[in-house]
């Protein structure tokens, strides 16, 4: 957040800095004048939508890292056009009739304008792409975040000491094995949840026998899970 209010800090000073020099320094108020003055404007006002969008405060700290390309764009636009503005307004010392050379600044301008803009596109987009996987991994690995912890609670409860190193091994076994879901291991999972409640509702009842049978089915599903997922992997 610091580096943020920093970067908007100087942005302010080159804005104010910008307008001292366009109209201390006595360039002649020519038409290239005006529009190089004309887009060095638009290319620091640009930098409030680059910073609102890079940085938008209702998105994680995940997301807002994902905004450090989108700002370099602009920043990179910035840069460039400053500088390029000064130029042709420089020009206005020249004996040469500016006026006459209008179209070969706003050429210029007008490209480099759209280049940041497929640029600052480009950018979003594969931040918006980004955004949409961690989501589904977030989506995709929910499934077996929660059976880990469900056993591990079953596990924390029981008393028979013979289950319970069951149990703990399960809860290895659960650690160790492939998070992330899929359409292949859908079925696979709901029978897993299914076993896991009935291995909770055994070791409320204290039925030991029943919890090692069930959680011999477990391990035999899980397995079969992870199978599944080196082949579904090994396809792709």
């Amino acid at each position: 957040m610091k580096n943020i209010v920093k970067g908007v800090l100087i942005l302010v000073f080159v804005f104010v800095l910008f307008i001292l020099l366009t109209f201390l320094i006595p360039f002649e108020k020519t038409g290239v004048f005006w529009l190089s003055f004309a887009f060095g404007m638009l290319a620091l006002l640009s930098q409030i939508y680059v910073f609102y969008t890079a940085f938008k405060s209702d998105q994680p700290v995940r997301s807002r890292l994902y905004g450090f390309p989108i700002m370099r764009v602009g920043l990179i636009y910035l840069a460039v056009q400053i500088p390029l503005s000064f130029v042709f307004m420089s020009l206005g010392f020249t004996s040469l009739d500016v006026d006459s050379f209008l179209l070969a600044p706003l050429l210029i301008y007008l490209v480099l304008f759209c280049l940041f803009a497929v640029g600052l596109l480009s950018t979003e987009l594969v931040r918006d792409k980004i955004e949409a996987q961690d989501a589904a991994l977030k989506t995709n690995v929910a499934a077996m975040r929660a059976l880990q912890g469900k056993i591990a609670v079953i596990a924390g409860e029981c008393k028979d000491p013979a289950t319970r190193v069951a149990m703990d091994e399960l809860v290895e076994k659960f650690r160790y094995s492939d998070p992330v879901s899929s359409e292949a291991t859908e079925e696979l999972e709901r029978s897993l949840f299914m076993y896991v409640n009935s291995l909770k509702s055994a070791n409320a009842d204290r039925n030991y026998e029943a919890m090692a049978q069930i959680a011999a089915t477990v391990e035999t599903t899980l397995a079969e899970r992870n199978r599944l997922c080196r082949l579904t992997k090994g396809l792709h």
